[in-house]
Order: structure tokens, then sequence, then C-alpha cells
């Protein structure tokens, strides 16, 4: 069973997200803030993490990539997913830099952000899998 962490201090789009994320032999943790977050990467072992990047739970407005660095110390070989309605290329190359999979900019992306949410789920998913069996 694979074990998913959805990352969203904003309910409606957290019930989004799992409606995305969910299928068969998926575990779907959800978490609204930065902190519960960051007690359920240390508690579990998961297989892909999908967060808000501005979650705005300890006065900033990039708490995902705490949510990003505390995922990869865990764990390097994690996915990690940040998805933001206003990505900058700070934003973006901060990510990147710190071991995201992918960001998803919910402003510009050319396919519905739920659609390729879905693809990238996806593909991290089977990514993770395929490390896992050539060990």
């Amino acid at each position: 069973m694979q074990t998913l962490l959805l990352v969203d201090d904003e309910k409606e789009k957290l019930q989004q997200m799992e409606s995305v994320a969910g299928g068969t032999d998926r575990r779907i943790l959800k978490s609204c803030g930065r902190d519960d977050a960051l007690q359920v990467i240390e508690g579990e072992q998961l297989d892909l993490v999908v967060t808000d990047l501005a979650l705005h739970t300890k006065g900033g407005d990039r708490d995902g990539l705490d949510v990003l660095r505390a995922a990869k110390a865990k764990d390097p070989e994690v996915p990690v997913i940040l998805i933001s309605a206003y990505l900058t290329a700070r934003d973006a190359e901060d990510a990147l830099d710190q071991g995201a999979f992918d960001i998803i900019d919910r402003a510009s992306s050319q396919l519905d952000s739920r659609r390729l949410l879905r693809l990238k789920i996806e593909q991290a998913l089977r990514l993770r899998e395929a490390l896992h069996h050539s060990m």
C-alpha cells in the first residue's frame, strides 16, 4: 500500500487534492498546515508528499519548503510535489534545488491543474516503485 501525504492550509483545496490522489492501495494522510505535516513526516514512511507552497502557518509564505526539507531529510528518495497559485522563478529554483520532484503552477498550467496533478502523482509513484524494485 502506498502512503501519500497531502498538505494544504485550505480545506477545500485539500479535499480536491484527495479526490485527485486517491485510489486503490493508497493510504491518504492529510495535514492542514506546516506543523502537522512535519509531525506526520516524522512518524510515517511516505511514498509521496504533495504540498502547497504557501501554507501561511508561521507567518511565512513559503512554508511548503519546510515540508519539502523535512521529507527529504527523512527520506532523500521520497518525491515531493509542490503546488502554488503564485509561483515565482525564485520559488521554483529554491524548490528544485532542494529536491522537489516537480512544481505545479496553478495559475499558468496549460492543462487543468487537477489533471496535471494526477499525472504528476502517477509519474512520481511509478518512479518511486521502480527505484525500490531496482535496489
